[in-house]
């Protein structure tokens, strides 16, 4: 009795300050397996490429980092990466997103200030190099390619979140400010509040950015090097205080914000979370988020999903469906229609 009154109160207090966002439509929806047991110690983001599904393993410290699964046999297919210093190598590699029309994926490591692009069908060696060495100053967290002169990303940037960087001419533009910003302070400070996920449309028309610490979602059109914000969403609000340039929050009263998105050319759906932010370390994969969020390209809310299991990650299926990550007790890829 005593757990669920705690509980209540809790429950009450988040309820305070999360957004009232009305979704024309709210639904349960069941998953099937597609894939079940992945051999995979620790996944990160799910990238599906015509039939094939491209997870990585982060807890994979040696090579073959890469799992490339057949989704209509549900079965491994090959695995990929190489780690290494050497000529066409990175030692800390991570995949940000992958292009459809080439065929190709995108991987950056943050630690040699190096992206590489590779094709799926011949991955022995890199097509293409980046060298981010220019970016002395600014910490790129997250980036996605764009084309063969620009990549959008995101980080602790001096004048922004959110930057256009053309590695030929090694020049930035800061094109879109910190969400949550309330105080004029250093941008590292800012960043750790700001800290999200970045997704490139299909068409390369349009970057959403979600935070994971706080409810919200932006989503902002590309117009060559520039970026315009279309739209923003606040799901949950953030509650701190200031302790001269530092920002310290209540852990009980803030909302986990959208865990994973994925994104087609009219569509965004979101993983959302909305459990207290203090659950986030003791939280395992079964008491992971049971909700999605989808909005049209225009801002516009449309569903609220509600899943029958935990998910952790989500990959549009280019149809009328997603794929996503869930763990009962091991990994899983479920495959829901929507």
């Amino acid at each position: 009795m005593r757990y669920a009154l705690v509980l209540l109160v809790v429950l009450t207090s988040c309820n305070l300050f999360a957004q009232k966002i009305p979704f024309s439509t709210e639904k349960t929806i069941k998953g099937s397996v597609v894939i079940g047991d992945l051999i995979i110690g620790g996944p990160s983001r799910l990238f599906v490429m015509d039939s094939l599904l491209l997870v990585q393993d982060v807890r994979n410290n040696g090579d073959k980092f890469l799992k490339v699964y057949n989704l209509e046999k549900g079965k491994l297919s090959r695995e990929l990466g190489h780690k290494g210093r050497g000529p066409g190598e990175l030692m800390t590699p991570m995949i940000n997103n992958v292009d459809m029309k080439s065929n190709r994926y995108y991987l950056r490591d943050n630690n040699l200030k190096k992206a590489h692009l590779y094709d799926i069908n011949n991955p022995s060696n890199p097509d293409s190099i980046i060298n981010l060495d220019f970016l002395k100053n600014s910490l790129l967290l997250k980036s996605v390619y764009l084309n063969d002169s620009i990549l959008l990303g995101q980080g602790w940037f001096k004048d922004g979140l959110i930057a256009t960087v053309n590695f030929k001419s090694k020049s930035v533009n800061y094109g879109v400010k910190f969400p949550f910003a309330p105080f004029e302070g250093p941008s590292m400070n800012l960043g750790r509040a700001n800290d999200g996920i970045i997704q490139l449309s299909p068409d390369k028309k349009h970057l959403i950015f979600a935070s994971m610490y706080f409810g919200y979602v932006g989503c902002y059109k590309i117009d060559g090097i520039n970026l315009s914000k279309k739209w923003e969403k606040w799901l949950s609000k953030p509650k701190y205080k200031l302790d001269g340039k530092r920002i310290i929050y209540n852990t009980r009263e803030n909302l986990m914000g959208v865990m994973d998105m994925t994104i087609t050319n009219s569509k965004i759906y979101c993983i959302y979370s909305g459990a207290p932010m203090y659950l986030a370390r003791s939280m395992d994969a079964k008491n992971s988020p049971k909700t999605i969020l989808c909005f049209s390209m225009e801002g516009v809310p449309l569903t609220k999903y509600h899943t029958d299991r935990p998910i952790i990650e989500i990959a549009s299926d280019g149809k009328d469906g997603v794929y996503c990550l869930s763990k009962d007790p091991e990994y899983n890829v479920v495959r829901f229609k929507l």
